[in-house]
């Protein structure tokens, strides 16, 4: 045995030591500790007991502890001590004093025959442990209650899926098992199996990325058949180091309802819309493939609706299926919904076609919803009025006399440049101004009334002389007024410059 262990165990076995090391460990006890006899003598206190009466510790010896306390608690603590002697056993028991809660322990001690003589008593003050016991008490009461108060279901649920912590609504309504049962239970069994693999991806995305979802899905009642439509949560949280999902449940299937019919109302309106619409309309998915036609589409194509229904878009236009596609692509993204295409009907023709182009969801897929205008006649007249303007340019350009055309509100839009020579203006500087600023002033109101009844009646070849501004005097010209597709039309003959 090494000689320092030695040392130590002839130290403790020397009584006077160990008694002294007992006295130094019962003094360093901050809680009040003494011995009494079966009379209430006290035999030995430590400093926390002679602090209490406010004496130090020999006047604490001797002194009866009945004596010491107070009248109402002298009593009921001889009756303890009484308890103790009678059962040969520990007395526990708790008290509280001016806002302090002690809690005595009463040790009886037997002598070498087996008698009780002495009592080793212990108070201890557990204000802080009582007050932090009732915190929780209360926290807890009131984290039930808030839960309690919650409108639906209230879950928590750990790594493995089972019930961790629920609320009355979830276990009665949703679950329908007893509290014993639902530590057992897995939630995503109450999950209807439709939306299971569903639901499965979100609570691994949960627990994996740490973020909060909310889904749309159905819940199973006790079990099923019977289900209804939810809007449940989860969110990730750590308890005591171990990942949780806390999450609620809210009962939509009113509002689901309601959606579902208004949902039909809607679609039967959109129905009767699409079939019943002049315009040729068709709905495209993002691979390309007709899905739905309207009647007007297969009056237009030649094809029936059963056909088109059948085909990919590459069957009825002449650009690539890959370019057409990818202006609804571009269309989707952006504010523009308008572009223009060439389309073959069954029997080979080639019509120029406008495309308006919407996107609607169905069934949780974004489609194209198109109308076809057939814009073949409008392009045929575009090119002839191009045309006819090129030819009108082309005259009135070698023309010696000035002609120009306004809009209906009296605003240039063309001028031969004939106005350079005889008035001095260029044509820059006529273009988009109202030809009554190039009028004498008094002239204006009288030629604002001809050329007004003129456009009104619509009449045509009108000659009138008036005075034209000329950029450094006055020009007398006679004026030839014609009406011209909704325009009106003026060529003047100078007479004096």
């Amino acid at each position: 045995m090494p000689k320092d262990s030695k040392i130590i165990n002839d130290f403790f076995r020397t009584p006077r030591q160990r008694e002294k090391t007992l006295h130094a460990v019962f003094d360093f006890i901050t809680d009040p500790e003494f011995i009494i006899d079966r009379e209430g003598t006290i035999l030995d206190a430590n400093k926390a007991l002679a602090a209490v009466f406010g004496k130090e510790v020999h006047e604490c010896i001797h002194a009866n502890i009945y004596e010491l306390l107070p009248p109402e608690l002298s009593k009921g603590r001889r009756t303890k001590v009484d308890e103790s002697l009678v059962t040969a056993k520990c007395i526990i028991f708790e008290d509280e004093r001016e806002g302090h809660f002690i809690r005595h322990t009463i040790n009886p001690i037997s002598d070498r025959e087996g008698n009780i003589t002495q009592f080793y008593i212990i108070s201890k003050d557990i204000t802080e442990l009582k007050i932090a016991e009732q915190e929780s008490i209360s926290q807890k009461t009131f984290s039930g209650e808030i839960i309690e108060a919650i409108p639906g279901a209230f879950y928590l649920i750990d790594a493995e899926g089972r019930y961790a912590m629920w609320n009355a609504y979830q276990r009665d309504v949703v679950v329908g098992k007893p509290d014993s049962d639902m530590v057992k239970t897995y939630a995503i069994e109450t999950i209807h199996p439709d939306d299971r693999a569903f639901v499965t991806e979100k609570l691994l995305d949960i627990l994996k990325d740490d973020v909060e979802k909310s889904e749309e899905v159905k819940v199973l009642l006790h079990g099923g058949p019977e289900f209804r439509w939810f809007r449940i949560s989860g969110k990730k949280i750590i308890m005591q180091g171990k990942p949780f999902i806390i999450g609620t449940g809210t009962d939509i299937t009113e509002r689901k309802k309601a959606e579902e019919a208004t949902l039909k109302k809607s679609e039967d309106r959109f129905r009767k819309l699409f079939e019943g619409h002049s315009s040729v309309m068709l709905v495209i998915n993002d691979k390309g493939s007709i899905i739905d036609a309207n009647p007007s589409a297969a009056a237009f194509y030649g094809w029936s609706i059963e056909a088109l229904c059948q085909m990919q878009i590459d069957k009825i236009t002449v650009t690539s299926p890959e370019d057409f596609m990818a202006d609804l692509l571009t269309f989707r993204t952006s504010n523009l919904n308008r572009f223009s295409s060439l389309h073959r009907r069954a029997d080979g023709s080639i019509r120029d076609v406008e495309v308006v182009s919407n996107n609607i969801e169905i069934e949780n897929n974004v489609v194209f919803y198109c109308i076809i205008d057939d814009i073949t006649e409008r392009k045929r007249a575009e090119k002839a009025l191009h045309a006819s303007e090129k030819k009108f340019r082309s005259i009135t350009e070698q023309m010696a006399q000035i002609v120009f055309v306004t809009n209906s509100a009296g605003y240039v839009t063309y001028v031969s440049p004939a106005i350079n020579q005889i008035s001095g203006f260029t044509p820059e500087e006529v273009m988009g101004h109202a030809f009554t600023d190039f009028l004498v002033e008094e002239e204006i109101s009288r030629v604002v009334e001809i050329f007004g009844d003129a456009l009104s009646r619509r009449l045509t070849n009108q000659v009138l002389e008036v005075m034209y501004r000329k950029k450094r005097f006055i020009l007398y010209c006679r004026s030839t007024c014609a009406i011209l597709s909704g325009q009106r039309g003026f060529r003047h003959d100078r007479i004096n410059p």
